[in-house]
């Protein structure tokens, strides 16, 4: 299955730990159960960029050698989509009328991601401007998908050139950004959950 990843291991632990105090509790074991300490966290993921940071991110992806690298930000900064189904998303899924953009996401399964206004009208100059108006956003022919697999590096180039830390800001900062921009707005948790794509109101 491979090694555990982000917050697994803590996840994990934690419900050791709960049945654990559950069975003591419930006097069904004689002596509480060893409790495992949890790890420390992977804080990258909950680092949020402050409005001058997305300015220095996006200016720097603009003067970026990768002709995808603003593009790429500006969707992260704007959807909160993650990383891949930035990449793997295409003009014939989206759908000027009502502001979506469909995408595969986690799990196998399909979504329509709410697009703001701008974000809108940047994809439908992209679309005008594409060499297939049907096909991928981020076409790469050499890849066997076929679309661009990943931007970490040009992500990192763009990061550093802001003045950032690529230790702390990588591609799902991002979406944590989005996320918690539209929260900070007083959306009610619904709006926020159909916006991140979460499947639940905890999550």
């Amino acid at each position: 299955t491979g090694p555990l990843k982000g917050g697994q291991p803590n996840r994990i632990l934690a419900t050791y730990r709960h049945m654990g105090n559950r069975l003591a509790k419930r006097e069904i074991t004689p002596n509480p159960l060893p409790m495992v300490s949890l790890q420390r966290a992977d804080n990258r993921r909950e680092y949020v960029l402050a409005p001058t940071e997305e300015a220095a991110l996006l200016d720097a992806a603009i003067r970026d050698s990768n002709a995808y690298a603003w593009l790429f930000i500006k969707m992260g900064l704007s959807t909160s989509m993650r990383h891949h189904e930035i990449l793997s998303s295409r003009f014939d899924g989206l759908n000027v009328h009502r502001s979506r953009l469909r995408v595969l996401v986690k799990g196998g399964r399909w979504r329509d991601q709410p697009l703001s206004r701008e974000m809108t009208n940047i994809l439908i100059r992209e679309r005008e401007m594409a060499q297939d108006p049907e096909g991928w956003i981020f076409p790469n022919p050499r890849s066997r998908s076929e679309h661009t697999e990943s931007m970490k590096k040009p992500f990192r180039r763009c990061v550093v050139r802001a003045g950032l830390d690529p230790t702390k800001v990588i591609p799902h900062t991002m979406r944590h950004t989005a996320i918690t921009n539209l929260a900070d707005t007083g959306a009610d948790p619904r709006t926020v959950q159909l916006f991140s794509g979460h499947e639940t109101l905890d999550m």
